[in-house]
Formats: C-alpha cells, structure tokens, sequence
C-alpha cells in the first residue's frame, strides 16, 4: 500500500495502537510464546551438547591423528 507520496500505510501500526488487550489475556499467542520459548530452549541446549562433542573429539590423541 504505497501512496504516491512514497509513505506507506500504517495499517498494522494503527491496528496494534488500537488493541488493548494484552497479549497474555489472548490464548493464541499464550500457546505460541509457549512454544517458542521451547525450540528456543532446545536449540540452546543441543548447541552446547555438539560443541562438547567436537571438544571431546579434538582432546582424544587418537583422533588427533585422524585431523591432521
């Protein structure tokens, strides 16, 4: 929705302006903040399990032999 000025329409600002109910009153965005913070957490915590999988790899002498 660009006008001809170059301004676009500020539909989305002027929608969320004119909700007043807080996001924790709605049940959809409960459910994915829920969710989100879930993968958020699984992606944290698998990040850490492979980076002490490759540390544990590289501190071993025999695979040091297999690198290089």
């Amino acid at each position: 929705m660009v006008a001809a000025t170059g301004l676009t329409d500020p539909v989305l600002t002027r929608m969320v302006a004119e909700d007043k109910v807080p996001w924790y009153k709605k049940p959809n965005l409960r459910v994915m903040y829920i969710y989100l913070f879930l993968c958020c957490c699984g992606v944290e915590m698998t990040s850490g399990f492979d980076s002490q999988l490759i540390n544990t790899l590289v501190s071993c002498r025999s695979s040091a032999t297999l690198i290089t």
